[in-house]
């Protein structure tokens, strides 16, 4: 018989998912499981009554050594074979053993067995060697439907090789109360629309991906204070209430297509007023609201029956009579399975449930098998399923009004296919590696900020940190990974402290003195919903070490990992930052928000009573870029290594010695390699000229100073109302509107408009001092109407250094060093003094006609070393690391370091085109980009039309497109030994397509492929 029912075949599966109406969905009785029966009604039709009530019944398992043999496994054994038992459903264990009980027990099974498994947070909650992701309050808190759905699809990706068929979640509940014990963060939140998004995209992407999803725990357990493990809650509720509040997310899955729900042991005398009687073993809530008014048709199953819920006050069998009275299925943890056993049978002779109750729930547990592949064939060893790419939405970008993220497009169900029970193992390196990145990026949207007073986020990287964390546990390590991650972004080290729950007021007094030693402290809070713990909250003496801290004079950051309502009944402190997950990623996720690697943008899920409102939360934008792969941002890394043998391929035909190289996109910095060496070396036998390029090393950036300094301290200016873009140079500078020049504007020097001569080489025609270039310069006639032509002049730039210097009140190098490259941590970058060799910066040429001397750490241009090294035009050096904070700073609309350095209105303002077609692109102070059918751009061709950068002489670039946030840098001494050569030109655009085009996807959108 059991080879039989193995190898009857199911028909295809095509569901089409309801439409939104934009608001509640409405009720629906839908079949969830179309397409199947064939095979359920064939084994249907064999089943003994005794056969039949095993199916309804699930018995425990571990996934441990002492699980595959002895007692045990004989125990075990005993209820798949001789009980006929429906399934498994998986505790603690591993993945390597688990995957080898259910090989054995599937083996021995006559009817396929269900195997289920409690995995909130995925397989790691329960097994070890698979992944935990973050708890649902932290998806609920990023607002983002499609993040659930690829958690959803990443768990399922786990449960199948390891041969788990359905998980017990979502949780549906809405935490409205603070002092639940059990709900908490367990939940997606408070707001009943948002959690039903949440909700459904969490078990699309479970069932697509081949595994049931259970909402629980029908009629709504997030507004007790009583946890169901320890005693029956009563929530004293009117239906509307209800049906208003804690059912649409039920409402709303059921909808969707959820193929199972899970009851809760919660009494609503407003629905049942038999005393002691929970929603579990009531048939007015399970069949008449859950059945009949919500038209779920799909597996019901019991929470627990071991729960104090229910075993408080009913034997195991008269439990499990009830609830299948009630309209339960599917029955767990029924403390004693013969007796249940005896009982159901018993009720069915005595006429107390009649046998067709019995078959309608086997049935649905048989098509629900069926659905799930149970009975086909396994498939050839020698062959893989194919792979597919399920493409989720962009974060920000639902498919209709309410945010659900496939809208009203049919969805299909496959069957999935049994998988080989003999392959069954624990998840591969890959798949593991995958969801890894996707629970850091949940952690790292979810984080939410409530309060930011005197803006103490983001940290400085110089700040002294003192980390004390609290606990309801013991574990004196609890917030290391917190304190230990912060040590390694910090310039010093953080100082972490434990503190115990008996602390004395002597150990609370001395945190506080060490406080204030410190710049700021940071108050971690790890709290955990326990089983029969009764409570979830602070300890007394706790809030009383909070006070104190938050008493001191050293600002203080309260961290919430895990319960996000600690805020209650304490002084508040500076800055809050709820995680609402105590793992060791989300804490490092943390530290890196808290200095500012990644943005704050999570909004809070739940109200915090007289404190926050759902909803509320203080973005704040990412202050230092980061590092990261392509994989990050959307980009192909393939594409990007392609770059790589263009640059070696670009030293070995000698456009240049060596060169650095940074690519980033969206606040991670993808590529930062460097090639060749300082020299070619054939002629040089000193070892300084020999040595290899690194990525901190520095480079002569010629004209790229242009941007990087006069420019960008143009636009601060400009955004401190200190500079007027349309007011005459002469204002700034009297001596400057000699020779008809009065009339020339700021605009119009940095959009190269000025009306002056492009070059004069001063150094051929004996002028050889600053003050004479500078006289030369203000005494000059005009070439042309300013504003009536587009001339690349030195002129324009010269000039405007001086307007700099005039407003600043300091020499142009003191100016930038104090306004920009101090406050972005550029440590490298600066002016350097002329006749001075450095030998650690990269040589740009030996000039035999003015200095006679090797380049090396002084300026390359001419007019630059006249002027003593300092100018608008060039003299600047730096390093492609300092450069690409810069880049990330104007990539992310003016922000960086904690700090904004000008709005994005002015950004937009300078990097808009001025310049007509045909004409030399300018913005203002930046070259705007070429389009292809206009002539060459060393931006290459795919760049976007609104990017932004320069070029400099001595061979290096910059440029940023703002709309996919990507910046390339190069820098090289193209230049070495003479500057003769020009093949640098194409190669900056070759580099720059290459990054262009490696960009496949927005920035943060998420795949998922299984």
């Amino acid at each position: 018989m059991r080879l039989l029912l193995w190898l009857v075949l199911a028909l295809p599966l095509l569901v089409v998912w309801p439409e939104d109406t934009g608001g509640s969905r409405d009720v629906v009785s839908q079949d969830p499981w179309p397409g199947t029966g064939a095979w359920a009604d064939a084994v249907l039709d064999t089943l003994s009554l005794d056969a039949k009530v095993g199916q309804l019944i699930l018995t425990d398992a571990h996934g441990r050594p002492d699980h595959l043999s002895g007692g045990h496994f004989r125990r075990l054994t005993s209820r798949v074979e001789d009980y006929g038992v429906g399934g498994l459903l998986f505790f603690r264990g591993n993945a390597n053993d688990q995957a080898e009980l259910t090989r054995r027990l599937q083996q021995r099974a006559a009817i396929p067995l269900l195997i289920a498994q409690d995995m909130e947070t995925g397989a790691g909650m329960r097994t070890s060697g698979t992944t935990r992701f973050p708890n649902a309050m932290a998806l609920g808190a990023t607002g983002d439907p499609a993040l659930a759905y690829a958690m959803g699809r990443g768990i399922a990706a786990e449960s199948r090789v390891l041969g788990i068929h359905q998980n017990y979640a979502p949780v549906a509940d809405l935490n409205t109360n603070p002092r639940n014990p059990i709900i908490n963060v367990r939940a997606f939140g408070a707001d009943p629309r948002a959690a039903s998004r949440m909700v459904i995209g969490y078990a699309q992407g479970l069932q697509d991906g081949g595994v049931v999803a259970t909402l629980k725990h029908f009629p709504g357990h997030g507004d007790t204070q009583v946890d169901s493990h320890a005693d029956l809650p009563v929530l004293p509720f009117r239906r509307e209430r209800l049906d208003a509040t804690e059912w649409m997310p039920f409402r709303e899955g059921v909808a969707a297509g959820v193929m199972s729900v899970m009851t809760g042991h919660l009494a609503l005398p407003a629905l049942d007023d038999r005393p002691n009687t929970p929603a579990t073993l009531s048939k007015p809530i399970t069949t008449g609201v859950l059945r009949e008014e919500l038209g779920f048709e799909g597996l019901i199953v019991t929470d627990g029956m071991n729960m104090e819920g229910v075993a408080k006050h009913y034997a195991p069998g008269e439990a499990a009579v009830r609830a299948v009275e009630a309209g339960a299925d599917q029955l767990i943890l029924t403390r004693d399975e013969r007796a249940v056993k005896r009982a159901l049978l018993a009720a069915v002779r005595s006429g107390r449930l009649a046998e067709d109750r019995i078959d309608v729930s086997v049935r649905r547990i048989l098509r629900m098998k069926e659905w799930l592949g149970l009975h086909q064939p396994a498939p050839p060893t020698n062959t893989e399923p194919a792979e597919e790419a399920f493409p989720i939405p962009v974060t920000g970008t639902p498919t209709d009004a309410e945010g659900y993220p496939w809208g009203t497009r049919a969805l299909l169900q496959r069957t999935p296919p049994r998988p080989d029970v003999d392959a069954l193992a624990a998840p591969s390196t890959e798949l593991l590696a995958r969801n890894a990145r996707l629970a850091r990026t949940i952690a790292q949207r979810a984080l939410t900020l409530t309060r930011n007073e005197g803006d103490v986020l983001p940290l400085r990287t110089d700040q002294r940190v003192l980390v004390v964390s609290v606990s309801d546990g013991s574990r004196a390590s609890v917030g290391r990974p917190l304190a230990n991650r912060l040590s390694g972004v910090l310039d010093g080290e953080a100082t972490y402290r434990f503190a115990r729950r008996g602390a004395s007021d002597a150990d609370h007094a001395a945190l506080a003195r060490l406080a204030a030693e410190h710049d700021v402290v940071v108050l971690s809070t790890h709290l955990q919903v326990r089983n029969y713990s009764g409570r979830i909250g602070l300890p007394s003496r706790h809030q009383a070490l909070v006070n104190r801290l938050v008493g001191t004079d050293t600002p203080v950051v309260l961290a919430a990992f895990g319960n996000p309502y600690v805020l209650l009944g304490v002084d508040q402190p500076a800055g809050f930052l709820a995680a609402y997950d105590t793992r060791d990623y989300v804490q490092e996720a943390v530290a890196d928000a808290l200095v500012g690697l990644y943005p704050i943008q999570g909004s809070l899920p739940i109200d915090i009573p007289g404190l926050h409102a759902v909803g509320d939360g203080i973005l704040v934008a990412q202050a230092r870029l980061r590092d990261g792969t392509a994989d990050d941002v959307g980009m192909v890394a393939d594409s990007l290594d392609a770059v790589d043998l263009t640059m070696q391929e670009a030293v070995t035909r000698r456009v240049f010695p060596g060169a650095a190289l940074a690519i980033g996109r969206a606040g991670v910095l993808v590529k930062q390699e460097s090639y060749g060496r300082f020299t070619y070396g054939e002629r040089f036998a000193d070892p300084v000229l020999q040595r290899s390029i690194e990525t901190d090393t520095v480079f002569d950036l010629a004209s790229v100073t242009k941007v990087a300094a006069t420019t960008v301290a143009a636009m601060m200016l400009v955004d401190q109302g200190r500079l007027n873009l349309d007011a005459p140079v002469a204002r700034y500078i009297p001596a400057f509107g000699a020779g008809g020049k009065d009339i020339v504007t700021v605009r119009q020097l940095l959009a190269h408009q000025g009306g002056q001569r492009v070059f004069h080489p001063f150094h051929t025609h004996g002028i050889t001092d600053p003050d004479s270039v500078r006289a030369f310069i203000y005494a000059d006639s005009l070439r042309y109407t300013p504003g009536q032509g587009t001339r690349y002049s030195d002129f324009d730039m010269i000039v405007l250094g001086d307007v700099i210097e005039a407003i600043g009140g300091l020499p142009l190098d003191e100016f930038l060093r104090q306004a920009v490259f101090e406050p972005l941590g550029m440590i490298s970058t600066g002016f350097r003094p002329v006749g001075f060799r450095d030998e650690a910066v990269v040589p740009t040429e030996i000039d035999r006609n003015f200095r006679s001397r090797l380049l090396q750490g002084e300026v390359h241009d001419e007019t630059a070393s006249i002027l003593g090294g300092v100018a608008g035009h060039a003299g600047l050096f730096s390093t492609v690391e300092d450069l690409s904070t810069l880049a990330f700073m104007l990539a992310n609309g003016g922000i960086a370091h904690g700090r904004r350095f000008f709005s994005e209105a002015t950004l937009n303002t300078f990097i808009e085109r001025v310049s007509p077609r045909g004409a030399f692109p300018m913005a203002l102070g930046w070259m705007a980009y070429r389009p292809p059918g206009e002539g060459f751009s060393s931006a290459g061709q795919h760049f976007g039309p609104r990017s932004f950068g320069h070029t400099g002489f001595t061979g290096c670039s910059l440029w940023i497109d703002p709309d996919q946030e990507l910046f390339v840098i190069l820098l090289t001494n193209r230049t070495w030994p003479s500057r003769g050569r020009s093949a640098i030109n194409r190669l900056r655009a070759s580099v720059a397509d290459l990054a262009a085009q490696s960009v496949v996807a927005a920035p943060h959108a998420v795949e998922w492929i299984d």
